[in-house]
């Protein structure tokens, strides 16, 4: 694994994650990450997916009183977010899904 790099928070697109993964991934792991099972049909659904999506800026907005929280499961989330289970993170950090569930944990997700 290439040597640990600081965070870009302006990588927004799944084209902005690829560049930066060209930069910090050996090709191997790369690869692994690129490649989809069976005949990819589920990494292309999902780069379709999410590339419905846009971020739009609202500028010079009172922000003071948003809430984004939401009930879940019984309980109110802070963020309507979810993390599915994945596997192998190790090869892109060290600390793979342990650093994703702490992260998780510390955010309230």
């Amino acid at each position: 694994m290439a040597a640990q790099q600081p965070h870009d928070l302006n990588c927004l697109t799944i084209a902005e994650l690829e560049k930066h993964a060209e930069q910090r991934m050996d090709k191997q792991t790369r690869d692994y990450y690129n490649e989809g099972a069976d005949s990819g049909s589920t990494l292309l659904e999902n780069s379709q997916a999410y590339s419905k999506y846009r971020i739009r800026p609202r500028v010079l907005r009172d922000i003071s009183l948003i809430d984004t929280s939401c009930p879940l499961f019984g309980t109110r989330s802070p963020l309507p977010m979810g993390v599915a289970p994945t596997a192998m993170q190790c090869l892109a950090h060290p600390d793979g899904e342990a650093a994703t569930a702490r992260a998780c944990r510390d955010a309230g997700v």
